[in-house]
């Protein structure tokens, strides 16, 4: 009898030493994974998005990465693409890249901590069509100016006329005094011209202005990236995605992904000549330098990127316009 209960006596306190040892080393609600929540998606392009999260918990121990990770299947785990953004709690912010057009996809924030990876809340969001896409501003497709009517389209945030403007006012010229010319890439303006010829609501854009769209459409630098502070040709593929799919010379074409239709329509030089028909698209900011010059933005033929430059407010460019 003695030797039973000592067994007894035994078991109970073994028992209760399991118990205490699995109460002081019981794991979080979360099972001892971090606690992450995934950011609404933004600044969604064809190609690319931003996302991120917030690590509210490291569950215990450290955080040793955080990001995103993203698929076109429901619930994305790290065996599908991901970025890593940081290796601490709090929010961070993601930057999603090499998307395909027209296509949904399905992100969520990561944490990974000694236990595993935790992972947040759902979110979906779709990428814009491609190839010669782009959709009217909301609530104007068109507008009509001087009898001549214009698509809009919308990019990022900014709405824009979706062709040249063919307005004949100040000083401004068909290519080679052609009018079939203007027809098709619209007029030459000076720069004084240029920045009183938009319609009522619409103006000439800004040297910044062009900035953000650039950083929109390219896939490689976002808004602000200081690429775009760059002189010279800049940018990876914007000025690729910006141009027209036909009308290029030597197989220069674009793939005009956002609608932009940019046509090579060639420039008036200070001399009076017309140069570059088919091999370059030069465009007015309204961004002064002095007295004789201001900002433009050209692109060509050859090259993939952006090249902005410092011109004679006496040449004759064509004119984009853009949303107030």
């Amino acid at each position: 009898m003695k030797t039973k209960t000592t067994f007894i006596l035994f078991a109970a306190i073994l028992f209760c030493s399991l118990l205490i040892i699995q109460l002081g080393c019981k794991k979080d609600d979360n099972g001892g994974f971090a606690t992450v929540t995934t950011a609404t998606i933004t600044n969604i392009t064809r190609s690319t998005a931003t996302s991120g999260g917030n690590v509210s918990d490291d569950g215990g121990s450290a955080v040793t990465a955080r990001g995103v990770c993203w698929s076109t299947n429901q619930n994305p785990t790290l065996s599908d693409e991901y970025t890593i953004d940081g290796i601490v709690t709090g929010t961070f912010i993601s930057e999603i890249t090499g998307l395909a057009a027209n296509t949904t996809y399905y992100v969520r924030a990561y944490a990974t901590n000694s236990e595993g990876s935790g992972y947040g809340n759902q979110e979906t969001f779709a990428t814009p069509n491609g190839g010669g896409g782009g959709e009217p501003c909301p609530g104007i497709p068109t507008i009509t100016y001087e009898e001549q009517v214009y698509n809009t389209v919308l990019i990022g945030s900014q709405c824009w006329l979706k062709e040249n403007l063919n307005y004949e006012t100040g000083s401004s010229w068909c290519f080679d005094n052609n009018p079939a010319n203007c027809e098709i890439y619209g007029r030459l303006y000076d720069w004084q011209t240029a920045l009183t010829a938009c319609p009522s609501g619409w103006h000439l854009p800004s040297d910044d202005e062009w900035k953000i769209l650039e950083g929109t459409v390219d896939s490689q630098y976002p808004i602000g990236d200081p690429e775009w502070d760059n002189i010279g040709p800049r940018g990876y593929d914007a000025g690729k995605k910006l141009k027209s799919t036909t009308g290029w010379y030597s197989g220069g074409n674009g793939t005009n992904d956002f609608g932009f239709d940019a046509l090579p329509g060639g420039y008036h030089s200070t001399l009076g000549n017309f140069y570059a028909l088919t091999g370059n698209a030069s465009f007015w900011s309204s961004s002064d330098y002095s007295s004789s010059y201001a900002w433009s933005w050209v692109l060509y033929y050859g090259n993939d990127g952006v090249s902005p430059y410092l011109s004679d407010k006496v040449s004759g460019f064509s004119a984009r316009c853009l949303q107030d």
